[in-house]
């Protein structure tokens, strides 16, 4: 009944979700305020460096 393909990709999908929502809240990025997406993006792979 599922496209087992598209559940394969929803699952991918959350765990990349699960891990960006960790990554803000162990470093405190939320608290930055940037509105801008690529200085999001770009504090997001820095700590993914880090780690």
């Amino acid at each position: 009944m599922y496209d087992k393909n598209l559940v394969e990709r929803y699952l991918k999908r959350w765990e990349i979700e699960r891990i960006f929502k960790s990554e803000k809240q162990e470093f405190d990025l939320e608290k930055i305020g940037t509105t801008k997406i690529t200085r999001t993006d770009n504090l997001i792979y820095m700590v993914q460096l880090c780690m």
